[in-house]
């Protein structure tokens, strides 16, 4: 096959690959980053890639392939959908985030707070409230 470039609503094939061309994609990359609280380097490095390929990325200088926009989905769980902004729901689970140091903090606080909570009896409905208190007061 030649190497024809072909658009589809944003979204590019190239030699019959989709490309992560959607221009949501550099935006988001960068959030995901910065919600992680990762810097480029720590990324690129879960990444196994370089910190100027992450910059490029996040830039819109340079797009992944699908291979690479996998990775990215696997490693930090979230939806290829996500990635290139056809919807919102970026899908981030817990054990994910138990996994990344510099979030394990955060997640063993919010758990221990749960966990003191329901030992005290509370219900589910109170329970989840006492969860939204405190990501309030962390905020």
């Amino acid at each position: 096959m030649d190497t024809m470039l072909y658009t589809c609503d944003k979204d590019y094939i190239y030699k019959g690959a989709f490309l992560m061309c959607s221009y949501k994609f550099p935006e988001r990359l960068k959030q995901l980053r910065e919600d992680l609280n990762l810097t480029q380097d720590e990324f690129a490095e879960k990444l196994n890639t370089f910190r100027a390929t992450i910059s490029r990325y996040e830039n819109g200088l340079r797009t992944p392939d699908v291979a690479f926009a996998q990775k990215i989905s696997k490693v930090f769980n979230v939806s290829m959908d996500w990635l290139t902004g056809r919807t919102d729901k970026k899908q981030l689970n817990l054990l994910q985030i138990y996994e990344i140091p510099s979030l394990k903090n955060i997640a063993i606080e919010y758990i221990e707070v749960i966990q003191e909570a329901y030992d005290s009896g509370l219900s589910a409905q109170e329970l989840k409230e006492v969860l939204q208190m405190a990501i309030k007061l962390k905020g």
